[in-house]
Parts: structure tokens; C-alpha cells; sequence
């Protein structure tokens, strides 16, 4: 059973970009009765790596669409855009540093605009996939790797870091948060010291696009019985409306039959 979803922001670069219109699997994780959360049966459980849609725990009007990066009972910590889960970090490798950029058209706007970027690829459970980080990150990534980042001069963590350890609170909590747990004390801002545990019946979510996504980091865990399905492949895609003389180029046809991976 398939469902159709339009991407509706950039949260997810470069993997699905605005306009991606793509096709959900309903059925991989069970069957859930109409606008209810209450499933007929589950299949089988999300993995780690795999692109899901589900009922924004916060606003369960709408839907949204990220990235499994850990399950139940797995710990995550992010520490300068690096994803530790269960203390180990995702394998990760440099893409592209200098030139990479995005079209990004934000909620509300009219105009589209140009925003600056670093590539990276990640790997994880067999899953291969491209994320976007600010542009200041492999400069980061390279004075950190000096002398294991005791000589770099960073004294602080980056502003996407979670657990927050600037601003002390409790875990997310819509609707239901998980446990915060010190790792360790008195280290460099860089290293896991604080970590998050995924509480049972859920699953942490991240977008691609990590400088520019709501996720998991901000309003908590997804409940397993919130996920719609698992996206496929983009039926439809189409850019910036540039007038009928960019009409040839409106349409993304590279991106059509793309499956998400």
C-alpha cells in the first residue's frame, strides 16, 4: 500500500529536496487504521538508517520526514555535528568542503534564497547517504584532529549539539522523553560526555540537511505508532519557478525515478 508526500522544506538535503514528490510504503511497518495512530498489526520495526514519514509527536497535524538514526534503547549524543550512538560515532568522510550550496525556500517565504554548505557522506547499517553541515564544520573537523583537539582552540560546542550541555533541561518531552545520562566529566567539548537513552516504543530522527532541520534534537523521540511508513522513490520533482523561458529546466527529471536511499 503506498501513500504520496511532498517534501515541503530543505530539513532533508540533499537525499530529498522541496518539491520531491515520493511515494511511502505503508504497509513495511504494519497497518494503522485511518487519521489514528492505532495500528491493525506491525510487520516489523523501523531500522537504523532507513527514511521514514510520520505524525510530528508535537503537531500531530502534521507530517514529517527524517532519518532513523537510533532505536529503542540505544543512546544518541551529538558533539560538533558528529552522531555518537552508543558511544560509537557514525562513520563519516568529507565530501565536498569548499562549494557546496543549496536552494532553500523557507516556510512562509516567497523568494527563494542561496545558502552556503559542507557535504559529507555517512554510513550506517548498510544505509549510504550524503548530509549537509554549515560551512565552517571541516575547518572545525581539521583544527579538532590537531593533536586531538587539545591545541584547537574550540571552548565551546556547536550550536547544534545534543544534549545541550550550555542550557541544562530536562529530556524532550513531546509526548513521552527519554532518560539523560552523564558519560563523562571534564572533557573536551567535542567528546561524548552526555548522552540521551531512546526510550522503549520509540525511535530518534535526524534530516540530512543537519544544520537546518527540526528534529529529535528539539521536541524528542518518535513513537513507533506515529510512523506512516518508510519513503520509496520520487514519482515527481520540480524546482524554482524561474518564468516560461526556465521551463525546460522546471522540471527535475534526474531526479524522477530516484529511490531514497
Amino acid at each position: 500500500m503506498l501513500e504520496a508526500f511532498k517534501i515541503p522544506s530543505s530539513s532533508m538535503y540533499p537525499t530529498l529536496e522541496i518539491n520531491d514528490h515520493i511515494f511511502v510504503n505503508k504497509f513495511i511497518y504494519g497497518l494503522r487504521i485511518p487519521f489514528t495512530t492505532t495500528k491493525l498489526f506491525e510487520w516489523r520495526k523501523p531500522r537504523r538508517g532507513e527514511v521514514i514519514v510520520f505524525i510530528q509527536p508535537c503537531e500531530p497535524d502534521r507530517d514529517y520526514i527524517k532519518r532513523v538514526l537510533a532505536t529503542e534503547g540505544e543512546t544518541v549524543e551529538v558533539r560538533c555535528n558528529v552522531v555518537y550512538v552508543d558511544g560509537q560515532p557514525v562513520d563519516h568522510q568529507l565530501v565536498k568542503g569548499e562549494g557546496c550550496s543549496y536552494r532553500d525556500l523557507k516556510e512562509g517565504a516567497t523568494q527563494w534564497s542561496n545558502e552556503t554548505c559542507s557535504e559529507y557522506v555517512e554510513r550506517v547499517d548498510g544505509h549510504e547517504y550524503h548530509t549537509y553541515h554549515d560551512a565552517g564544520r571541516p575547518n572545525r573537523d581539521e583544527r579538532l584532529a590537531r593533536d586531538d583537539g587539545r591545541d584547537s582552540g574550540i571552548v565551546s560546542g556547536d550550536g547544534h549539539d545534543f544534549p545541550s550541555l550550555n542550557v541544562p533541561r530536562e529530556p524532550p518531552k513531546c509526548p513521552i522523553g527519554g532518560e539523560i545520562v552523564m558519560t563523562r566529566q571534564h572533557v573536551g567539548v567535542c567528546e561524548p560526555q552526555l548522552h540521551y537513552v531512546v526510550p522503549p516504543g520509540h525511535v530518534f530522527v535526524m534530516g540530512d540537511n543537519r544544520a537546518n532541520s527540526n528534529d529529535s534534537r528539539y521536541w524528542g523521540s518518535v513513537p513507533i505508532d506515529n510512523i506512516k511508513g518508510k519513503a520509496l522513490f520520487i514519482w515527481l520533482s520540480y524546482g524554482e519557478w524561474q518564468g516560461w523561458r526556465g521551463l525546460s529546466h522546471w522540471i527535475r527529471f534526474d531526479r524522477i525515478g530516484n529511490f531514497v536511499k
